[in-house]
């Protein structure tokens, strides 16, 4: 071990279960990470977020199970408005 220590100094020594990749999709995956499933978030499914940061151009926001999402200033504005998003939305703001 001590020979093994000093080839590979930061390396783990524990050996594991498996070296194989999960066989799921990336789609099953992600559903797991979320603990959501498809019935309860879809694409096309209005939700409720708050905002965390606001730029010109996007604003960034949290969604109610914990995602980050980022609305576009092209979803809100209209391009001859002349407006940006820092004037429409603020920060705590719910969407």
């Amino acid at each position: 071990m001590i020979i093994r220590e000093l080839g590979d100094p930061y390396g783990d020594p524990r050996d594991y279960r498996s070296h194989q990749k999960p066989n799921m999709s990336p789609e099953r995956l992600f559903y797991l990470l979320i603990e959501e499933s498809k019935r309860s978030f879809k694409r096309g499914l209005i939700v409720t977020a708050t905002v965390t940061k606001v730029f010109d151009s996007k604003a960034i926001c949290r969604l109610d199970n914990g995602l980050s999402a980022i609305i576009q200033s092209s979803a809100i504005l209209d391009e001859n408005s002349g407006q940006n998003m820092k004037d429409i939305l603020d920060f705590g703001k719910i969407v």
